[in-house]
């Protein structure tokens, strides 16, 4: 009788892990559940309200600081004309409000009544006007006002406290005023009353 063999086995025999892949394996973490976030309720009286964006709220207004001008003075150079002939002129320091543009007036007048009287014309308001001015402040800037009455010059000096609140330097208001000289009417109807002279028409 011949002896068996005993077949050995292909498949590699299952080995246990060691103690240390064991401990490698408890480490591994397993996926964290997701947190169950709850509805929130909604009030469907208020889903307007809710997404609606709040107004922003408004900046305060920027607050105007008071500029006081009492004491500050400017220059006002005065002159009047009869035609191209000058007839008064002055330059004075005045704070606002200090100038009378009837008192010049009346100054004015007088000046003209002297300079009429042995002449062979009356005079007539022609214009007025006033050049607004400062040192350091562009010709392009300057302001040019035509003053036809007594009211007109608060609209002035209203320009002349701008120009004090924004510290120009100088600050220069010429006043000029023109009369034009006018044919006495008296002495056209004597000159009719003479006889025609050599030259005259008839």
């Amino acid at each position: 009788m011949g002896a068996t063999t005993r077949k050995t086995s292909q498949t590699p025999r299952p080995r246990k892990p060691s103690a240390k892949a064991r401990v490698n394996a408890s480490k591994i973490s397993k996926p964290e559940p997701k947190p169950h976030v709850s509805k929130k309720f909604i009030n469907p009286d208020t889903i307007g309200k809710e997404l609606m964006p709040e107004p922003p709220e408004l900046s305060p207004s920027p607050i105007e600081i008071y500029v006081d001008v009492s004491d500050v003075k400017y220059t006002l150079s005065m002159s009047c004309m009869l035609d191209a002939t000058t007839v008064f002129t002055d330059t004075k320091k005045f704070k606002l409000g200090e100038f009378q543009l009837q008192n010049f007036t009346g100054v004015v007048i007088k000046k003209l009544a002297k300079a009429a009287n042995t002449a062979k014309y009356t005079v007539e308001w022609d214009s007025a006007t006033v050049v607004i001015s400062a040192d350091r402040f562009a010709k392009a800037g300057w302001i040019s006002i035509d003053v036809e009455e007594e009211s007109k010059w608060k609209v002035i000096e209203e320009w002349i406290k701008e120009f004090m609140i924004k510290k120009r330097v100088n600050i220069t208001a010429k006043l000029v005023v023109h009369y034009q000289k006018v044919e006495r009417d008296d002495m056209e109807s004597s000159d009719e009353d003479k006889p025609p002279g050599r030259g005259a028409k008839v």
